[in-house]
């Protein structure tokens, strides 16, 4: 299990997401996150997870 723990670019980076995006997800709830001495802090396993949790995009079949 890969208790790494990435702060705020570092989760950025590892999703390809701005910051601006990641604190978006942050105030709706969306992702998993923890506070810690006033700053957002994210295990990159539970990251995984939430994104193996996340619904597959379907192409249209048109």
């Amino acid at each position: 299990m890969n208790k790494e723990i990435m702060s705020i670019a570092g989760i950025s980076r590892y999703l390809g997401f701005s910051q601006r995006k990641i604190y978006q997800l942050i105030k709706d709830g969306a992702i998993p996150v923890s506070k810690i001495g006033g700053q957002y802090r994210f295990i990159k396993d539970e990251i995984y997870l939430w994104l193996r949790r996340s619904k597959p995009v379907r192409k249209d079949s048109r």
